[in-house]
């Protein structure tokens, strides 16, 4: 086409806007806005965690991997441009364009990681080692990028697998890096190096040992130290660490030679030499025999009707000087009653501590006063950083336009104020339409965030009054009640906000469930003087009987339709004032006051005339506790150290006793084993063999006596005992080793109840009482009953089975009296302490012997015995008098009561056997196959079917028996038959 003319030779110029082509087609066809991915390829992989809507990746490569190739599918009708690139780290662009010039673009960003561990290199100066010998070796670990790691900065693990025939070839790489020849053989070896968590394994290194042609001479061995408690013997290793001239350590076999019992009679030290094979070297142990000899007693005061806290761990002091500080010990329960006395009062609370096995007596001796005492912060104020305590509420009025808030309760702000703008601070249960209702008020007391209880005498609440007019009136009567329900309650949750309205711990009533919500988990206190009347206008004070719990609530009665309200609640107790000082009496040794004693005077040495270690004691005064720490023997060192009852370590004073003595004689220790409700002492804490040891039992508890006292060696063995003074004095006789003093008490109480357990086999026997039997208790082998102190105890016994009988009986290991076997009556009285009856039963079954026993009297009375072959004849007489014999013998076992049945039930058909006559082993072979087999073990029964067979072969052949083949048959029956044994 041409412009219009703008003169004779040119022409004006055109333009087009737009050209659109039509064909056969009403409308133009709507272009494509997709501009996405449908694929996106790292080296022909998809790319991890492709999606189409997802524009940005990252992607890492190795250190020495190479930018992979990209490839971009993308949907249809549209294009993708990729742009690589241009660094290891930089980023690629995939733009996407759709048919109507939509434009999406995706990146890839790379990066570079850090070089990681690439290879491993393993070897050695030489590849043909000798047994014992050592050659070095070399470990190389190289980085990707070529760096090479310095030892120590990685971890290694080598890895020998023997590859000789005989697969004994061993060599051990060691931390000096030598390779440590063992023993002879072929090895192949690997490196296994561990670097920022990648692991990488050397090629494997190939080792030959030859044998060695030269012994080892060990040059000296590791230290061997062992300890052991008195009487027992040490464990000694069964290797020791030898150290070789030119060549490596390594652990050997060691026998050690035996110890005399006496090295480790005493404390103290010895040692033992040992044997090594081969060499003529010796190694040595030294034996360090120790235990725990003292515990730290302890002092307290705790005011009246208070439970006082004891320190949760004491020190425990050793034979060998040292110590053991903070061991746990385990005091006996204590109540409330306990603690209600006279004022100064000292109430000893019985302890155990345990040791690595040793228990030793610790007593804690608690002042009660009612004087020595201060009153204790307030345990219902809130405690900066911690959530405990916090106040709760039955019900509050805290909706979002009231300014009442149940943490107010704790807040440590008192205000009687009216208004908001005066500083009122209060809680308060209104709600619209409903005043006049019974509510309560608490505070769940706490320590470091966790519930605990307390002592509390008195509580000091700030009641609330706007006045005859106001809504919210001073209630008309109130109680003071402490908590008793369990102490695992699930606590009240947190408002949402500091301050925020709604918090559920003002509103406990609504926890359905609780246990604070139930009124037989709330006791009322015991005012003293009387319950005081409703105040306002200032803290009211009311006080009762210490009681020990974890809150007390104040349940209010409104007056007529008012509400309730309270500023304040607050929770107080007593808290005793330790004594600081002391005096110290006397120090006694043997029961001798000490010569020279002088309180300032702390050091002191006895001379003792024998080996024997005298007792240490001491006195001192303000209930100062004194704990001893006894000397091991004649030439020892005893301390006394004694704390003033606050336990102020300024204020603590050590005495110490150096004894000594020319005798040498050996001396074993007195140990006492704790006992709860009364002081046991010995005058001799340590002994010589043959002296007389004093025991002395005193300060019995108020409601129990002495029951026994009984003294054991170091093997159990009961040492016999000699009353002095009964309940109080008791002497014995040392014995060449230590010995255990044990003092059991029972209560004096004639109405108090205790527990009697008795236990046996219920498949044996049946327990009868009252002539009803206990089949529960036959079911579990065990009988409980209560029972004061004087009553009978009576117990039958019977077998479980008919035909059975008792042989043996023991209770508590010792033998009983049988009277009659088919039933045993055991008579006792109840003494006044829990007691067990263990009884082991043995019982036998006659039935089948007594069976056997009549038919052989029948063939005497019927005269078949009369005219037997000689051999028959006394073989008979035998059998049947043993079998009479074992019947009548009480004490005849299971097996050799089957024994005498089987040996005159097999004579008795010899009585008229003839030559080729069946009928004995007929009845030989219908008795063994009648055997129950479930009453035999299942030893033997394979030969036993194996011979019973042979005889049913022997009985269909048409071929008479003879003797010799008929006594072959019986012997091969009957060993078959004893080679089971009968279970009763």
């Amino acid at each position: 086409m041409k412009g219009q003319v703008r003169n004779a030779t040119t022409f004006r110029p055109v333009g087009i806007s737009e050209f659109k082509v039509y064909a056969d087609i009403t409308t133009a066809p709507q272009p494509s806005s997709n501009a996405t991915l449908t694929s996106l390829q790292l080296n022909g992989e998809e790319i991890e965690g492709f999606d189409p809507s997802t524009y940005s990746y990252t992607y890492v490569l190795g250190y020495n991997d190479e930018i992979p190739e990209i490839t971009a599918i993308p949907a249809t009708n549209a294009s993708a441009f990729v742009v690589p690139p241009l660094t290891s780290d930089g980023s690629a662009s995939i733009i996407v364009s759709a048919e109507d010039g939509t434009t999406n673009r995706y990146t890839i960003q790379f990066q570079r990681s850090d070089a990681t561990l690439d290879h491993v290199v393993l070897s050695a100066e030489k590849t043909e080692l000798v047994e014992n010998e050592l050659v070095p070796f070399t470990l190389t670990a190289t980085m990707e990028d070529g760096t090479e790691l310095t030892s120590g900065s990685y971890t290694v693990a080598y890895k020998v697998t023997a590859t000789d025939a005989e697969q004994k070839g061993w060599v051990k790489f060691n931390n000096n890096g030598q390779i440590e020849a063992h023993t002879a053989g072929t090895v192949e070896a690997v490196a296994e190096v561990t670097y920022r968590g990648k692991t990488v394994a050397s090629e494997p290194l190939s080792l030959t040992i030859a044998a060695a042609t030269e012994p080892i001479v060990v040059q000296f061995y590791d230290k061997v130290s062992v300890t052991t408690k008195l009487n027992t013997a040490p464990v000694l290793p069964e290797k020791v660490t030898a150290y070789v001239a030119n060549s490596f350590a390594r652990e050997l076999s060691v026998q050690w030679d035996s110890i005399d019992p006496a090295k480790y009679a005493t404390y103290g030290e010895f040692t033992v030499e040992g044997t090594v094979e081969g060499q003529e070297l010796k190694p040595t142990a030294t034996v360090l025999v120790k235990d725990a000899i003292a515990v730290q007693q302890i002092s307290a005061v705790t005011p009246y009707s208070n439970t006082p806290t004891l320190p949760e761990t004491v020190t425990v002091y050793n034979s060998d000087g040292t110590t053991n500080t903070e061991v746990p010990v385990t005091w006996e329960p204590m109540s409330v009653e306990d603690f209600q006395a006279d004022e100064g009062t000292i109430v000893p609370v019985n302890g155990t501590v345990n040791l690595d096995g040793t228990e030793l007596p610790v007593v804690a001796n608690v002042r009660v006063t009612s004087q020595d005492v201060a009153t204790s912060k307030n345990y219902a104020e809130l405690q900066n950083g911690y959530e405990l305590p916090f106040a709760i509420a039955s019900y509050t009025n805290d909706v979002p336009e009231s300014t009442d808030r149940v943490e107010k309760l704790n807040d440590g702000k008192i205000s009687f104020a009216t208004s908001d703008a005066q500083g009122k601070n209060i809680w308060c249960d209104w709600k619209r339409n409903a005043g006049g209702t019974e509510n309560w008020i608490a505070v769940i007391i706490g320590n470091s965030g966790a519930v605990v209880n307390r002592f509390v005498d008195t509580v000091k609440v700030g009641f609330y009054d706007e006045g005859a007019s106001g809504g919210t009136q001073k209630p008309s009567d109130y109680r003071i009640e402490y908590y008793t329900g369990p102490m695992d309650f699930e606590l009240p949750e947190a408002p949402t906000t500091a301050l925020g309205p709604n918090n559920p711990r003002g509103h406990v009533r609504d926890m359905v469930d609780s246990p604070l919500n139930d009124d037989n988990n709330w006791k009322e206190v015991s005012y003293v003087g009387g319950k005081p009347a409703v105040k306002t206008g200032e803290m009211m004070e009311i006080t009762f009987d210490p009681v020990e719990t974890c809150m007390l609530r104040v349940y209010m009665t409104p007056t007529g339709n008012a509400c309730l309200g309270v500023t304040e609640l607050q929770y107080f107790g007593k808290n005793a004032i330790a004594k600081t000082d002391f005096a110290v009496n006397a120090i006694k040794v043997g029961g001798e006051l000490l010569a020279d004693f002088d309180a300032s005077k702390m050091d002191y040495t006895v001379e003792l005339s024998s080996a024997t270690v005298p007792t240490v004691t001491a006195e001192a005064t303000n209930n100062a506790s004194v704990t001893v720490v006894p000397a091991i023997d004649a030439n020892g060192t005893a301390k006394v150290i004694i704390a003033p009852e606050d336990g102020s370590v300024a204020n603590t004073k050590t005495y110490t006793i150096q004894f000594h003595s020319e005798s040498t004689g050996d001396t074993y220790p007195v140990e006492i084993a704790p006992v709860d409700g009364a002081t046991v002492t010995s005058d001799l804490q340590n002994a010589q063999e043959g002296q007389t040891v004093t025991v002395n039992i005193a300060d019995i508890a108020e409601g129990k006596q002495f029951h026994s006292i009984a003294v054991a060696d170091a093997n159990g063995n009961p040492i016999e005992t000699t009353e002095v003074v009964a309940g109080a004095q008791y002497t014995f006789t040392m014995p060449a080793s230590a010995v255990t003093v044990t003092v059991v008490l029972e209560d004096n109480n004639p109405g108090q109840e205790h527990l009697l357990t008795v236990t046996y086999s219920g498949k044996d026997v049946s327990l009868w009482v009252d002539g009803v039997q206990q089949n529960f208790a036959d079911r579990v082998n065990r009988y409980s009953v209560h029972l004061k102190k004087g009553e009978e105890i009576a117990l039958t016994f019977k077998p479980r089975n008919d035909g059975r009988e008792f042989r043996q009986i023991l209770c508590n290991n010792e033998e009983q009296s049988i009277r009659n076997t088919s039933e045993y009556l055991y008579v006792d009285t109840m003494g006044g302490m829990d007691t067990t009856l263990e009884f082991v039963f043995d019982v036998v079954y006659k039935g089948l012997l007594k069976q056997t026993i009549d038919a052989a009297q029948k063939e005497v009375d019927e005269g078949n015995t009369e005219g037997l072959l000689p051999v028959v004849q006394e073989a008979f007489e035998t059998r049947f008098q043993h079998a009479k014999d074992i019947y009548a013998n009480k004490q005849a076992t299971q097996t050799q009561i089957d024994a005498a049945q089987m040996d005159l039930m097999l004579v008795l058909h010899f009585l008229d056997f003839k030559s080729g006559d069946k009928d004995y082993l007929k009845y030989l072979i219908d008795t063994a196959d009648a055997i129950d087999r479930n009453q035999f073990i299942e030893a033997g029964q394979a030969d036993f079917e194996e011979k019973l067979e042979k005889a049913k072969k022997s009985m269909r052949t048409k071929a008479p028996l003879r003797m010799k083949s008929m006594m072959q048959r019986r012997r091969s029956l009957r060993r078959c038959w004893h080679s089971n044994t009968r279970q009763i």
